[in-house]
């Protein structure tokens, strides 16, 4: 309709039709390429060093790396107080949470922790050794249950409180995510709405004359 008429349109109206022409001859190829994509990452998460890499890249990541960490914490510390209430020794128990564990990281670091167990290290010593992975209060909780011995009651009451943590974070991010989310479609609809307006504007005024 708005190739037939004769004005000038305006540069949103050109990148509107000229979007929609590129969708037209080109969709199918993305689409192709979308979903090469999308399985070429899938193959590539099941390559170990791939999956670490990107694990460690989202766990430095500003919000999102908080939240995993909470996340693999407050699993570490419910699966791990779990099976010790239920009489599994440590070192066991310790080589069942990193298998359960999703996250490749976690995964590898508690398998290392329950290795320098077997030689006379201590959960909580290991843990402030990695503080990227386990904050100074995880390590602390961790380390009195050691010394009291009472290590699955910190560790439950560890995980209670973690997940305190994990539903605050994500109570925030959706209170972030929800304006942008509103401001995005606003500009987009708003965009959509111009590039249709204006050339029926300048037509109808053109027609007045």
């Amino acid at each position: 309709l708005f190739t037939s008429l004769d004005i000038d349109l305006p540069l949103t109206t050109r990148f509107l039709l000229g979007a929609t022409a590129w969708l037209g001859d080109y969709g199918f190829w993305l689409l192709g390429a979308m979903i090469a994509l999308g399985v070429g990452a899938t193959v590539l998460w099941y390559v170990k060093p791939v999956r670490i890499v990107i694990s460690n890249i989202f766990l430095v990541a500003p919000v999102v790396g908080r939240l995993i960490r909470d996340v693999e914490t407050m699993q570490f510390a419910r699966i791990l107080g779990t099976l010790l209430s239920s009489g599994v020794k440590i070192v066991p128990a310790l080589r069942i949470t990193s298998e359960s564990l999703t996250n490749i990281v976690y995964n590898r670091a508690v398998t290392r922790i329950a290795d320098l167990l077997e030689r006379g290290e201590t959960i909580g010593d290991e843990l402030v050794k990695r503080s990227r992975l386990f904050s100074k209060t995880t390590a602390s909780m961790v380390a009195v249950g050691e010394q009291t011995g009472r290590l699955a009651e910190s560790l439950l009451s560890l995980a209670e409180f973690t997940e305190h943590e994990v539903d605050a974070t994500t109570k925030n991010l959706s209170v972030l995510i929800e304006p942008l989310v509103l401001v995005i479609v606003g500009v987009l609809v708003g965009f959509i709405a111009l590039a249709l307006i204006t050339p029926l504007y300048q037509l109808t005024e053109g027609i007045g004359r």
